[in-house]
């Protein structure tokens, strides 16, 4: 009886944990889709509407990937925590990894993305006038606004952004798998969070030739559910007691 209990603890405690986590961005394997273009700014009107850039013919779907053709593009997206359907665990945890597929071009002088992950929180009921990102078509940096009056995290840099500041961003040089887990604020988790923002910028021109993103997920690292864990460990002390048993 104690293996059956034990096996049946490891099978519901670690297949449920293994299960596809809820994406806090939509659309990142690029099977289908449009990148809308936005212009310099990003307000609470495209908040959980998809993609977004600042140049007509910039980022493109199509094939399962995004192709980016067109010289200095931004590729973003916003979305509202309450509008995803994040379990309990996802909501406290305090980590959240970002990964994605770079294929920078083959040939020509700029190789890099840049990227930053941002957390506003705060800022329930937005204004319509106000910005979340600013400043698209700027190189390296993207200019944060706090319009919003709540409190903005670069969730990539680890750092607080201040009113009218930029965000610090990560650059990826060359064609690369990219898997990288960051912390929230200290003391916090998800779910204190109102909204989750990605922004992706290249300053390849189409001199240099096409490259690609694809398979771009982000997620939230679950903290393991206490309840699964304690039944584990009353599996294992049962197991390890009929041992004994026989034994003797």
């Amino acid at each position: 009886m104690s293996r059956y209990l034990l096996s049946l603890l490891l099978a519901t405690g670690f297949a449920s944990n293994a299960m596809a986590a809820n994406l806090l961005i939509d659309a990142g394997d690029f099977s289908s889709g449009t990148v809308v273009d936005q212009g310099p700014s990003i307000t609470p009107a495209q908040i959980d509407q998809g993609w977004f850039g600042d140049r007509g013919p910039g980022y493109q779907i199509g094939g399962g990937i995004m192709t980016t053709p067109e010289t200095r593009s931004s590729l973003v997206q916003v979305n509202n925590l309450t509008t995803l359907s994040l379990s309990a665990s996802e909501l406290a945890a305090t980590q959240l990894n970002l990964s994605f597929e770079w294929t920078a071009p083959t040939s020509g002088s700029y190789f890099d993305i840049n990227y930053v992950v941002v957390g506003w929180r705060g800022t329930s009921t937005p204004f319509a006038e106000d910005s979340l990102f600013k400043t698209l078509n700027q190189a390296v940096n993207t200019t944060l606004d706090n319009d919003l009056n709540g409190t903005i995290f670069g969730i990539n840099s680890g750092a607080l952004v201040t009113e009218g500041s930029a965000a610090a961003s990560t650059t990826v040089s060359g064609s690369q798998s990219v898997s990288t887990t960051f912390n929230l604020e200290s003391t916090l988790t998800l779910g204190d969070y109102d909204f989750i923002g990605v922004r992706f910028f290249t300053d390849i021109s189409a001199a240099d030739g096409e490259a690609t993103i694809d398979d771009l997920y982000l997620t939230a690292v679950p903290i393991p559910e206490p309840s699964r864990a304690a039944l584990l460990c009353v599996g294992v002390v049962a197991g390890c007691l009929t041992r004994r048993r026989r034994a003797r």
